[in-house]
């Protein structure tokens, strides 16, 4: 929103500059200005030095405007990338199984409790699946590739990892 604001004010200004310096009304200068903003090669249709030298200051300003535009949407995409691969989202299967932390006994438990659901409850476990989610500071990736070599295949989608802090209310919320 500042940045918009801050755009639009120099615009304004350096759009009163041009009316006064081509003689033209404050709307036709306006209009111009923003095209300039807008199109980096507008400039060349200009003459004379002074909106000659207007126009070469719009279009830089449209230019940085532009480019910190891009940046604040290049940052906003990569932290929702980083968000999803973190595994930083809410669960929303009822009836989970939660297993807190990780070692190296914990993928041969949630291979046993995916497989011993289904042998407890055989009618139940074919109308619905059983879920098991791991919670864990440690890498994401290398707990799925733990729990990939003992959970068998078909299990394998009911599990999902994770990372963060298990000891953390806001972690155990999702």
């Amino acid at each position: 929103v500042m940045l918009l604001s801050a755009t639009g004010l120099i615009v304004i200004s350096l759009a009163s500059v041009y009316s006064a310096a081509t003689d033209s009304d404050i709307l036709e200068a306006s209009w111009q200005s923003m095209a300039y903003v807008l199109d980096s090669g507008a400039f060349a249709d200009a003459e004379g030095f002074l909106p000659r030298t207007i126009s070469v200051a719009l279009t830089l300003v449209g230019l940085f405007f532009v480019s910190v535009l891009i940046g604040i949407v290049n940052s906003a995409i990569d932290n929702q990338l980083e968000s999803l691969a973190s595994g930083v989202k809410r669960v929303v299967e009822k009836d989970h199984i939660v297993v807190l932390g990780w070692n190296p006994r914990a993928a041969r438990v949630v291979s046993e409790l995916c497989q011993g659901y289904e042998q407890v409850s055989p009618q139940f476990y074919s109308q619905s699946r059983t879920v098991v989610v791991v919670l864990s500071e440690r890498n994401r990736g290398m707990i799925r590739a733990e729990l990939d070599q003992v959970v068998p295949d078909k299990f394998k989608n009911n599990v999902l990892v994770l990372e963060g802090s298990p000891t953390s209310t806001s972690n155990l919320e999702l």
